[in-house]
């Protein structure tokens, strides 16, 4: 499998366990069962650890954002770089406070986790649009067989 392939599929992966931690709390909210709440810390877990690769293999793009000076980042760079680490910083806060609230059940980890969760939805949809293009790139690439560029050039 290719390195774009893979990184598609990783994107991929993390779309559909983002969605199903969210389905699930959200039917555990509605009184359907503790086994929904036990399958939102499952697919919470899981989501980790798929971010945790995400990262891993874009780590050459994530240490040249920050080896360069923030003067000379274009604005986008700029938005996605500011974008990017709120988004970290918020899910893995995120994270712990949903493990706290499991092993030590208190009312400011069951708010700092809700409001977590509620600022990542708002950074991954827009970190979503922001890498739009690199997205449709990869599909058309996979499907087509070729890159942009070797389109753009024959």
């Amino acid at each position: 499998m290719t390195s774009s392939k893979f990184r598609l599929l990783n994107a991929l992966m993390l779309s559909v366990l983002f969605a199903l931690t969210l389905l699930s709390i959200g039917l555990s909210a509605h009184g359907i069962s503790k086994q929904m709440l036990y399958f939102h810390m499952i697919s919470g877990s899981l989501l980790m650890a798929a971010s945790m690769a995400h990262l891993a293999l874009h780590l050459p793009w994530i240490r040249s954002m920050f080896l360069r000076r923030v003067k000379t980042l274009s604005p986008e760079a700029r938005r996605n770089r500011r974008v990017d680490v709120s988004l970290i910083i918020i899910g893995f806060a995120c994270a712990v406070s949903g493990w706290l609230q499991f092993l030590f059940p208190a009312p400011v980890w069951h708010r700092m986790h809700a409001a977590g969760g509620f600022l990542m939805i708002i950074l991954l949809v827009i970190h979503l649009l922001l890498h739009r293009r690199w997205m449709v790139n990869q599909i058309r690439c996979i499907f087509t067989g070729y890159t942009t560029r070797q389109r753009n050039s024959g």
